[in-house]
């Protein structure tokens, strides 16, 4: 089964449109313009959010079903296509992104090399992949192993890996961050706003102490890097075409 199949079967099953918070926090940050362009889009909750702040959000999608699913509940313009051998324009976008996306190339090269040429002179690329360097990498080899991973065939990516994929490509890095704890239960600790569902609790644990802990919390992860290497299972690379 390829992995164009593995997704289709993927999205047939239910699936909430979701926010990746940091991912679009960056978006914002460094985006030179508002015409962007999402390469796998899936559910679609990153466009549809970046759409509802005034982004001209674009999203171009392989798979028919989560491409049938846009075109019914997705609020941004959707495309059926692939992302190797686009139909858009050279210099059309301002930035692109992708989030799960670049792991499942085996040759990743033609892929950025597209993005590079639909990408305007001094675009942004915002690049989201499973970093190599924690326990999580190993988690998902044994799953791999075994034929029970949900995402088929799919690598990870260490900073210095995503550096020398791109910049021979006419790239230069801005920022190499982090997103995500793995196992999620240790981010609902490490973040204990993401426990915070039920009214009764809100009322026993009021807000400022919430707020205090959290931010608290978030400082020692930022500066522990060996509970990055266990735990942080996403890695961001931000950069502009030169």
């Amino acid at each position: 089964m390829s992995n164009y199949d593995v997704w289709d079967k993927n999205w047939l099953k239910k699936h909430e449109p979701s926010v990746h918070r940091e991912l679009v926090s960056l978006i914002k940050h460094y985006s030179p313009g508002k015409k962007i362009l999402e390469i796998g889009y899936g559910s679609g909750g990153d466009l549809s959010f970046l759409k509802g702040i005034g982004f001209e959000s674009w999203g171009l999608e392989k798979s028919k079903v989560a491409y049938n699913l846009s075109i019914q509940h997705g609020n941004f313009n959707a495309v059926l296509g692939n992302g190797e051998r686009t139909h858009f324009r050279d210099k059309e976008f301002d930035l692109i992104f992708h989030q799960g996306v670049l792991e499942h190339f085996k040759s990743p090269t033609k892929l950025v090399s597209e993005q590079s040429r639909i990408l305007k002179e001094n675009g942004v690329i915002v690049m989201d992949v499973p970093h190599k360097w924690n326990l999580f990498t190993l988690y998902k080899k044994v799953y791999q192993l075994f034929g029970r991973w949900y995402g088929g065939w799919e690598r990870s990516y260490s900073a210095s890996e995503l550096k020398n994929l791109i910049e021979p490509l006419g790239f230069e890095t801005i920022i190499i961050t982090y997103r995500g704890i793995w196992p999620h239960r240790w981010g609902k600790f490490l973040f204990p706003k993401q426990i915070l569902k039920r009214k009764w609790v809100g009322k026993i644990i009021k807000t400022f102490p919430v707020n205090v802990i959290q931010n608290s919390a978030k400082k020692i992860y930022d500066s522990c890097e060996l509970v990055r290497l266990v735990s942080s299972h996403n890695i961001i690379i931000v950069a502009r075409k030169k």
